[in-house]
């Protein structure tokens, strides 16, 4: 049995729309969620049919190669992240290149980017934690698709932590990956002009007794 396209597992065409594509991720994750007794792994497929297809350009890549699977190659996303960013500060006005160590302003950078991430990370979990919170509180006689919405958006923070989590990892490892380069910078020596002592003599004066 040949495997099943991205497509075929949202049961999408391949014209579908991005609200077609999320509309029918919303209805399989209802379907297929793990609390009402289907398998882990489904819903991670269905998740996975998503991520790709409700991503403009890896869903043109898909498309095109087949490829649903992103390049996380260490190497690969280090030089192609790293030059993208020491072009921005190459380019930005002021920039002195013989003044400046663009290594250290490129780790400055990175860790300011962790700071960031880091606060969007504790942002996330609050999230969570009220999303749950509300979640338990509702009750219902029948219809359950207000907590089935819930429900979606959690799982849909969950994802958006654990891709702030690889970020993070990605950030530290480039710090660590960016310790075996170095930048020279021209170091300015101020000359400084010294005169002769005020006290000294004109030449041939002599002391008079």
């Amino acid at each position: 049995m040949s495997k099943k396209s991205l497509y075929e597992i949202l049961d999408i065409p391949k014209d579908a729309t991005a609200d077609d594509i999320k509309a029918a991720y919303r209805h399989k994750a209802k379907q297929n969620h793990p609390d009402v007794g289907d398998s882990a792994e489904k819903m991670a497929e269905i998740t996975h049919a998503y991520e790709v297809l409700g991503d403009e350009q890896r869903r043109s890549r898909y498309d095109e190669t087949g490829n649903d699977k992103e390049d996380h190659s260490f190497v690969s996303r280090f030089s192609s992240q790293v030059d993208s960013l020491m072009i921005q500060i190459i380019m930005y006005p002021g920039f002195d290149p013989a003044k400046e160590d663009i290594i250290v302003i490129v780790k400055e950078s990175i860790i300011d980017a962790i700071a960031d991430f880091e606060a969007s990370k504790k942002k996330e979990v609050q999230t969570i934690v009220t999303l749950d919170h509300v979640k338990r509180r509702i009750k219902t006689t029948g219809d359950t698709s207000i907590i089935d919405n819930l429900d979606l958006r959690i799982t849909n923070s969950k994802q958006t932590l654990a891709s702030i989590d690889i970020e993070i990892e990605f950030a530290m490892k480039t710090l660590e990956f960016l310790k075996q380069y170095s930048y020279e910078i021209e170091v300015e020596i101020e000359v400084i002009k010294i005169g002769p002592p005020t006290n000294l003599k004109k030449l041939g004066e002599t002391n008079m007794a």
